[in-house]
């Protein structure tokens, strides 16, 4: 897969065009310099600013300024690198910098094969698994039971179509779903999130089966090219399926005293 700039803005941008996709609510501001979800939940994720281009400052302070003013704990995430103008907005206002997410990208052609042990099955979600899902989404990545609600088929429906934009998929062992991920088609990449597997069952290969199966699908629907924004704990089991990292989301966060 050549390198191109383009691909590697677009996969960056692809974080943008999820949260654009999954947060339609009255939580949600939708700007086009940003998107800006504030649910007042005491949780990072709760209460978030994704800037698609921060080189405008007087674009950032306006997406991040209510965040500043909550009492809340608060993330901004950027799409690009921060210029100098918008890091200094952000320390004064205080913000910390954390770990940048890389944004990753595999040519789906190429990805590994992978299996489950016994026992274990890949499903795509249905409405009757849709408060499951959510539980181990919650547990996976420890956030609260109502953050990770608005983040899941609970709340944002299933469509079963076979070209969904939105498609939830799970592993279930042993009777009952223990780890999770979705599949979103956006500006011909397919984008993997969501991925969470149970404390319990981490160290059996599960992520990597939720990570590499939706991008099989999206291939049978004619995408090429699979894209995520990894975190520290999943940057190895992303490199062994192939992704490279293309540029990195620098991350921001703002916890109040």
């Amino acid at each position: 897969m050549p390198e191109s700039n383009d691909l590697a803005r677009r996969a960056a941008l692809h974080l943008d065009r999820s949260w654009r996709a999954l947060a339609r609510d009255d939580a949600a501001v939708h700007r086009p310099a940003y998107i800006r979800v504030i649910t007042g939940m005491a949780h990072p994720l709760g209460n978030v600013a994704i800037v698609n281009d921060a080189a405008d400052a007087a674009d950032l302070a306006e997406a991040a300024q209510p965040l500043v003013d909550g009492a809340w704990p608060a993330t901004v995430i950027g799409c690009a690198a921060w210029p100098a103008t918008a890091a200094s907005w952000l320390a004064a206002a205080g913000f910390s910098s954390v770990e940048s997410m890389p944004a990753m990208v595999v040519d789906i052609a190429e990805l590994p094969a992978t299996g489950l042990p016994a026992g274990c099955e890949w499903l795509r979600v249905e409405p009757a698994q849709a408060a499951e899902f959510t539980s181990v989404l919650a547990v996976g990545f420890e956030m609260p039971p109502a953050l990770a609600r608005r983040f899941s088929p609970a709340t944002l429906g299933i469509d079963p179509a076979p070209a969904a934009a939105t498609q939830y998929y799970a592993i279930r062992c042993g009777g009952r779903l223990v780890a999770t991920s979705v599949l979103f088609l956006a500006d011909g990449l397919a984008g993997i999130y969501s991925v969470a597997t149970l404390p319990e069952f981490r160290g059996r290969g599960l992520g990597r089966h939720a990570t590499s199966q939706p991008l099989r699908v999206a291939a049978a629907l004619g995408y090429r090219i699979g894209v995520l924004q990894s975190s520290a704990a999943g940057y190895p089991v992303y490199r062994g399926l192939g992704f490279r990292e293309t540029g990195r989301l620098p991350v921001c966060m703002r916890v109040p005293g």
